[in-house]
C-alpha cells in the first residue's frame, strides 16, 4: 500500500563551503518533497547521505520505516557540511533523526509550502539581503 511521505531538508551549501548563508543559498538549499512511497523516501535519504543501501549495516528483514530512520542518523551533526534534514514523515508521522531548525516551530511541516520554510528559514540564517 502507498503511503504519503514527505522531507524537508536544507542542502547546507554554505556550511560545506565554510561561509555565511545568503538569502540565494537558502533559496537554492531548502527542499521540500513529497514521495509517492516509503521506498521513494528511503531512497531519497540514502542519496542525501551518499550510500547505497549495501553501504550500511541494515537489518535486510527490517521495516522500511526502521531503515529510514537508521539512515536519518547519519545526519546528527548540523555542522558538519551534510544536509540537515529539518523533516521527515511517512503518513503524517515524524520520524525520528529529523532536526528541525527552532524558526520552523508553529508551522505545520506536513503541510508547509517550500516558499514558507524558505521565508522562515530567512529568517533566522540569512546574512544577507541580497544587495549587491
Amino acid at each position: 500500500m502507498s503511503k504519503k511521505c514527505r522531507l524537508i531538508w536544507d542542502a547546507c551549501t554554505p556550511t560545506r563551503d565554510r561561509r555565511p548563508t545568503t538569502s540565494m543559498d537558502i533559496e537554492e538549499d531548502i527542499h521540500v518533497v513529497n514521495y509517492a512511497n516509503e521506498d521513494e523516501l528511503f531512497q531519497a535519504v540514502l542519496d542525501l547521505a551518499g550510500y547505497d543501501e549495501e553501504d550500511l549495516d541494515l537489518e535486510e528483514t527490517a521495516p522500511i520505516k526502521e531503515k529510514i530512520e537508521a539512515v536519518l542518523g547519519y545526519f546528527d551533526d548540523p555542522g558538519d557540511g551534510s544536509p540537515n534534514i529539518l523533516y521527515a514523515s511517512i503518513n503524517g508521522e515524524e520520524l525520528e533523526g529529523s532536526l528541525p531548525y527552532d524558526c520552523l516551530d508553529g508551522l505545520d511541516l506536513e503541510t508547509v509550502t517550500e516558499d514558507k520554510v524558505i521565508e522562515a528559514v530567512k529568517g533566522q540564517f540569512a546574512e544577507d539581503d541580497d544587495a549587491e
